[in-house]
């Protein structure tokens, strides 16, 4: 009999073993080249969803200034502290929920990867996100992040299930898709030798066009949206979007435009 417990709770012991299959460095200098692309690399910057901080260490070296990693999940923070004195860059790590982005200051650039925004499913949570990221983003501030779209869901299906073991458990990971409600649910058996756990993630494949109109909608402007890790600009055939976001409160500069 597993015991059900909140994301991200066991799951964090293991994290990394379990995804050492992503290639969080070529990751960081794809976003590298993007903010490059659109004007530059940011003097500060706040990452939200950062986990257990593989990704930040990645690319805190791309970061001219503050760093500052945020998760909603202590259990995944208390992993990415214990990594601070053997990673190369400075990261600062806190506490933070997505819809609490409560910062006494500005930056030049947010970030949120990695399925972070399919975790809300609700369209009024993205809403409110990109207010809260307008306000905490300095007059020409980029926000960078990625959607994994229903194509992903949909043509991936014949690895929707498999398993493992790490040093702190092993596991059998089973996902399913609803085309229905568009909802991707993601469980994880975990096994420490003395207990069982389930988690239990739950992620909403959304349409490129869905967050389209809600960007449109938002306070901040479309710059780019691309397809697969490419530069190429993205329709609904691609499984995974990187869009490029501006707080419109900025003055004109003449930076280039490229419409998604």
């Amino acid at each position: 009999m597993h015991t059900e417990v909140r994301p991200y709770s066991v799951l964090a012991s293991g994290y990394d073993e379990v995804m050492d299959h992503v290639d969080y460095r070529s990751w960081a200098k794809y976003i590298q080249s993007l903010f490059e692309l659109h004007g530059g690399l940011p003097g500060s910057l706040v990452e939200l969803g950062c986990g257990t901080g593989a990704f930040s260490f990645a690319f805190s070296k791309y970061c001219k200034g503050r760093y500052l990693a945020t998760d909603g999940s202590l259990d995944m923070l208390a992993v990415a502290r214990e990594k601070v004195h053997e990673e190369h860059g400075i990261v600062e790590f806190e506490h933070l929920q997505f819809e609490d982005l409560d910062l006494s200051e500005d930056f030049d650039a947010a970030i949120l990867l990695y399925d972070g925004l399919n975790y809300l499913t609700e369209i009024e949570q993205i809403e409110q996100l990109l207010v809260s990221i307008q306000r905490i983003l300095r007059p020409g501030g980029l926000f960078i992040f990625d959607q994994a779209t229903r194509a992903n869901s949909l043509n991936n299906q014949s690895f929707f299930e498999d398993s493992g073991t790490c040093g702190a458990f092993s596991y059998i990971r089973r996902n399913s898709y609803d085309p229905e409600v568009h909802l991707h649910e993601t469980i994880f058996e975990l096994d420490t030798g003395k207990t069982q756990y389930l988690e239990r993630h739950v992620q909403r494949a959304y349409l490129f066009t869905e967050i389209q109109d809600i960007l449109n909608a938002s306070p901040l402007e479309i710059e780019a949206a691309y397809g697969d890790f490419s530069f190429m600009l993205a329709d609904e055939t691609a499984e995974r979007i990187h869009w490029v976001v501006r707080n419109r409160t900025h003055s004109a500069t003449s930076m280039g435009r490229h419409e998604a």
